[in-house]
């Protein structure tokens, strides 16, 4: 592991443990950068000043970069400095998965004319991030590290919350009268929970899984969004590897054009449609969820919003 650290760092069993995740996954000589900065290191190294470690539920612990010396995985050291040694050495086990990815070419960069507009490409790349987590994620619990705190039911309780209230949400608030920006907000909850339900898949092949453990709100949430799409993505993910495999370039374009049929079914499941726009337009972003649907989903946000608000 070639370690650099800025600020407090982690204790050594910590770095024991992220250096036992990335033998586990054959990449011990990976690019390490424990911060205290997380999101300006993030920001400076891929450039992007508009880069958040917020994540849907949750917040961002580690992330693995691209950059021109080649891959660096970053941990997020005030995130991860009171966690236990076995979620250090899964994560690092996880992000080892992406410094894989990297080394072969198995990501979008150079893929972009495999479509014919701007909308394809948008759910090929929401697609392509997912793909990634369940093959990492796959090869983890073959491993048998346990699931993923994000992928675990307690997120997934959480998630089917902030799911619904980021959909209402992006219906109510008066600024995305602009399409851009109703788009962007839509889409931005898609890419999150995209890769969530990846993470879901991998642990869990079931057309019907166990949502006992969900509140009742959270549970009509998945039911309403969720359930009719479920088998689709779980029957597209089943012949995809697991990241230990690598897959030739043929074999990728053919998952990834195919992924973006499985996103347009989300997208359709949470009531939007992207299609081709008219004349010097890039692309149509409508609603189609009726004003009742779109009523009863924005009833039962207030009502799950009250709840965890007198909790």
């Amino acid at each position: 592991m070639q370690a650099e650290v800025t600020g407090v760092g982690f204790r050594e069993d910590q770095l024991a443990a992220i250096e036992a995740g990335l033998t586990a996954m054959s990449e011990p000589d990976a690019r390490v950068a424990i911060v205290d900065d997380f999101v300006d290191t993030v920001q400076r190294l891929t450039e992007n000043p508009d880069y958040s470690a917020g994540r849907g539920a949750g917040i961002v612990a580690a992330k693995t970069i691209h950059t021109p010396a080649g891959d660096v995985i970053v941990f997020n050291a005030p995130e991860l400095r009171n966690r236990d040694s076995l979620l250090l050495e899964r994560l690092a086990a996880h992000e080892a998965g992406h410094v894989k990815l990297g080394k072969r070419g198995e990501g979008l960069r150079g893929r972009q004319h495999l479509v014919d507009s701007e909308w394809r490409w948008q759910l090929m790349c929401l697609g392509a991030l997912a793909i990634d987590e369940l093959r990492i994620e796959r090869a983890l619990a073959d491993l048998a590290y346990p699931v993923a705190l994000t992928g675990d039911v307690d997120y997934t309780d959480d998630a089917m919350f902030w799911l619904n209230c980021e959909l209402m949400n992006a219906l109510v608030d008066p600024a995305n009268s602009d399409v851009e920006k109703f788009h962007d907000a839509v889409m931005s909850t898609q890419d999150w929970l995209t890769k969530h339900l990846a993470y879901v898949a991998a642990y869990n092949s079931s057309p019907t899984p166990d949502l006992s453990a969900l509140s009742s709100h959270s549970r009509q949430n998945w039911n309403d969004y969720i359930a009719a799409h479920w088998g689709k993505r779980i029957a597209f993910y089943e012949n995809i590897p697991d990241v230990r495999t690598a897959l030739a370039a043929s074999e990728l374009d053919s998952i990834l054009l195919t992924a973006i049929d499985t996103e347009a079914d989300l997208l359709s499941a949470l009531g939007f449609r992207l299609s081709d726009g008219g004349h010097g337009q890039r692309y149509a972003f409508h609603r189609i969820s009726s004003d009742a649907q779109c009523d009863c989903r924005l009833q039962r946000a207030r009502e799950e919003f009250a709840l965890r608000d007198r909790a």
